[in-house]
């Protein structure tokens, strides 16, 4: 009887772990998928000689990263772990000596996964903002540069102005 007793006891702590288990990674995962990824804002005043940013502020509409000055940004680096539904800038275009403001929607714009991926913001020739999103992937190019800075194993999206996949020619270095 006693030995009956405590097999009836190691099946049923035998059972009750498991399942003390099983609760603890099904809230494991459901936590991971609902938490947003880290991924880095980027702009470098270098690759854009015409254009002066003034300000800019990248938010999901509750709590937005922001910067403003009288001085040029020369320089933009963070970490957000949230996706912005939208960014603001406004930056002086130095060949027409003009200063524009205007807000940029890229709400659902961003590839599905983001996990240490770059938002970044740059301007094209005719100094209109342009924002690609360079997020991993296995089946991208191993290493290749994309306006002056190296990358790899990166696809890139373009999410403002249009929403397109960026082909790369990985022999040319931009």
């Amino acid at each position: 009887m006693i030995i009956k007793i405590d097999n009836f006891f190691e099946i049923s702590m035998k059972k009750f772990f498991c399942l003390w288990l099983t609760i603890f990674m099904v809230l494991f995962f459901v936590g991971c998928a609902t938490t947003n990824p880290a991924h880095t804002l980027y702009y470098d005043s270098k690759q854009n000689p015409a254009v002066n940013l003034l300000g800019w502020e990248y938010s999901d509409n509750q709590q937005p990263y922001r910067q403003g000055t009288s001085k040029p940004i020369g320089w933009i680096s963070l970490t957000s772990h949230k996706i912005g539904n939208y960014f603001e800038i406004t930056w002086q275009d130095l060949n027409k000596n003009a200063i524009s403001t205007e807000r940029l929607d890229i709400t659902n714009n961003f590839p599905a996964f983001m996990q240490n991926s770059e938002v970044r913001l740059t301007f094209n020739k005719l100094n209109q903002p342009e924002i690609f999103v360079f997020y991993e992937s296995s089946t991208a190019h191993d290493f290749f540069w994309f306006q002056g800075r190296p990358y790899n194993k990166k696809k890139v999206r373009q999410i403002y102005p249009l929403v397109r996949e960026v082909e790369i020619d990985i022999n040319k270095k931009n």
